[in-house]
């Protein structure tokens, strides 16, 4: 079996594997022989990926409407390993994002003065095709970016999170500019633990091992990881990997302050339920009324997603025990 692909990814093998020894591992992960191994099969799921959009272009250049086809490339989220995907770190939050617009694109052009988010998607589309702007949207268009102009206001963008696909409740709010990561961590209280699909991973599993042997830079990593905190700040243009937290620094405590304030006008304009609760963060009752709340209605529809299944496997069961048995020929 090919090194760092599954048994299931030996069928569909991308046009290149990558090797554990070429991965250099990022600063936000234990750097031990299992994570290489397990990064290099990410590499590569990556390289399937690209090969998939390859195939999706070369239908469009032979069904001949590529010249006339806009694409828009992203990812959902950032790598899927703690403190990436399903976390508000930069690394969390960071996707790739390309867009051709014939005619209009430059090929090879990188954009790098500008931010934006995926709710900017939809309204930069709608302009692109001349199609009147929806009103109420929390995104706006990109589409003059996308001919080369200039557009104000481009400085941050703010990313949320709320519930995993396993019904796990983590409200989480933060602001990301080009120098500075804000998070808001509602749901941390010091008790509750993050509950996330990346704890299935070799990384997770390395951090913990680590730790539990006595490594004291991976003890805090891992605490930090599974209790958080109710605020972190990061200065990502000197700390992209999010090492040092600076919201207990008083050199900081003005830009603290300067994001919080741009964060609740962000929710505000966007009506986010999370406001009030945001406003009041230091009232622990109140957050955990809310946090009771939300976990009882996660719990909710946990119970009538299994009974649902369950339910329908009766059915199942009852419709192939009532087939009338084929005669033998």
């Amino acid at each position: 079996m090919t090194p760092g692909l599954n048994k299931e990814d030996q069928s569909n093998a991308p046009s290149r594997i990558f090797k554990p020894e070429e991965i250099v591992i990022p600063a936000f992960l234990p750097q031990t022989d299992k994570v290489r191994l397990e990064m290099a099969a990410y590499y590569s799921t990556v390289r399937r990926a690209d090969d998939s959009i390859g195939n999706v272009i070369q239908a469009l250049k032979d069904s001949g409407v590529y010249d006339e086809t806009i694409i828009v490339f992203l990812s959902d989220h950032g790598i899927p390993e703690p403190f990436g995907k399903t976390t508000n770190y930069y690394n969390g939050s960071h996707t790739p994002l390309t867009v051709r617009w014939p005619g209009r694109t430059k090929a090879g052009s990188v954009d790098n003065d500008h931010m934006i988010g995926s709710v900017d998607i939809f309204p930069s589309v709608l302009e692109i095709l001349g199609i009147e702007q929806e009103k109420g949207l929390d995104g706006r268009s990109f589409a003059s970016i996308l001919k080369g102009e200039k557009q104000g206001a481009r400085d941050y963008v703010v990313t949320m999170y709320e519930e995993n696909v396993g019904g796990n409740r983590q409200p989480t709010r933060s602001i990301i500019t080009k120098e500075y990561g804000y998070i808001y961590n509602l749901w941390s209280d010091g008790e509750r633990k993050f509950a996330s699909a990346t704890k299935g991973t070799l990384a997770y599993k390395e951090m913990a091992r680590l730790a539990a042997e006595g490594d004291i830079h991976w003890q805090k990593r891992l605490n930090m990881y599974n209790h958080r905190q109710s605020e972190e700040l990061y200065n990502y243009h000197v700390d992209p990997h999010a090492l040092k937290d600076l919201s207990k620094n008083p050199e900081y405590a003005e830009k603290i302050k300067e994001l919080r304030a741009t964060l609740a006008k962000s929710m505000e304009h966007t009506g986010d339920p999370l406001l009030k609760l945001f406003k009041e963060r230091d009232n622990e009752s109140l957050i955990q009324d809310h946090l009771a709340k939300v976990d009882a209605e996660s719990n909710t529809r946990k119970r009538n997603a299994v009974y649902s299944r369950s339910g329908k496997a009766k059915d199942d069961k009852k419709k192939k025990a009532k087939s009338p048995k084929q005669k033998k020929k």
